[in-house]
C-alpha cells in the first residue's frame, strides 16, 4: 500500500520553536521538524502510520535553515503495511523560488492499540 499527502504551512504557526534556539538568529530545529512537520502530520494524515510511532530514523538531511515567516511545503509518502517507511522532504516555498529543506526516511514499528494518533 503507498499512501501520500502534501501540504503547506506557514512556520510562524510553530513559533514557540524559535524560542532560544538561537537568540539573535532563530532557526526552527531539526528535532521539530521531524516530530511536528513529519512525524504529527503523517499520523495525522496518512491512515497506514495513524496507530504507529516511528521505530527509527532511517535517513535525515538538514540541507537549509528554517526561519520565521518562512512558507513550507511538505511531502509525505508511505510504503509499507508490516514496517512502513516515511519519506519526507520539506521545501521552502517563496513564489516560484523552491529551496530543499531537509528529506529522509523513517522506519515505523508495530500498531499501538487504543492510541488515537497526534
Amino acid at each position: 500500500m503507498v499512501e501520500t499527502a502534501e501540504f503547506e504551512v506557514e512556520v510562524n504557526e510553530f513559533a514557540r520553536f524559535f524560542e532560544g534556539h538561537f537568540p539573535g538568529d532563530p532557526v526552527f530545529p531539526a528535532v521539530a521538524q521531524l516530530v511536528e512537520l513529519v512525524d504529527r502530520q503523517a499520523r495525522k494524515r496518512l491512515r497506514g502510520l495513524t496507530h504507529r510511532y516511528p521505530s527509527r530514523v532511517v535517513r535525515a538531511k538538514f540541507e537549509a535553515p528554517i526561519r520565521p515567516n518562512d512558507r513550507l511545503r511538505v511531502q509525505l509518502r508511505c510504503e509499507g503495511e508490516v514496517t512502513p517507511q516515511l519519506r519526507f522532504m520539506i521545501e521552502k516555498v517563496n513564489g516560484s523560488d523552491v529551496v530543499r529543506v531537509s528529506s529522509g526516511l523513517i522506519e515505523y514499528g508495530l500498531v499501538i492499540q487504543g492510541d488515537v494518533g497526534g
